[in-house]
């Protein structure tokens, strides 16, 4: 059984990292700037888009060596990301329920920023990753 999985080119990383800057850049003019949101709502719905996009790329893209033990750790953290992100929504609406909240829910898109956000700071983050993926580089 092939346990190789598809992931993205290295260098969709880079482009993720400078999207996601831009979009954050956004996001703090219209904070900074007192921007209508309702104006330019459409602003912020790209820009939403453009941040998931970039997340997606950060997350799934190659390391540059990207060997079975990263692939396995991949798939660890991808399945505690996902727990995670289960175990929020049902927090939140239990939450809702106790408290009778009817428009605390959070929309699919902030769901997804939580489990990528989730996942990127707990698989860039283990050391063991940094560590593996160094001794590759070393090697070469």
């Amino acid at each position: 059984m092939n346990t190789e999985i598809k992931l993205l080119p290295g260098y969709f990383k880079i482009t993720g990292w400078i999207l996601l800057v831009i979009s954050i850049v956004v996001l703090i003019l219209f904070l900074v700037l007192g921007i209508d949101e309702t104006e330019y709502n459409w602003i912020l719905t790209t820009n939403k888009f453009i941040c998931l996009l970039a997340l997606t790329f950060v997350s799934f893209s190659r390391m540059r060596n990207e060997t079975p033990e990263i692939v396995r750790k991949r798939k660890t953290y991808l399945v505690r990301a996902l727990i995670f992100g289960s175990g929020i929504t049902i927090i939140e609406l239990a939450l809702d329920l106790i408290f009778e909240s009817k428009d605390s829910m959070r929309d699919s898109v902030e769901m997804m920023y939580l489990i990528f956000g989730y996942y990127l700071f707990t698989f860039y983050g283990d050391s063991k990753v940094k560590m593996l993926n160094k001794t590759d580089k070393s090697a070469k």
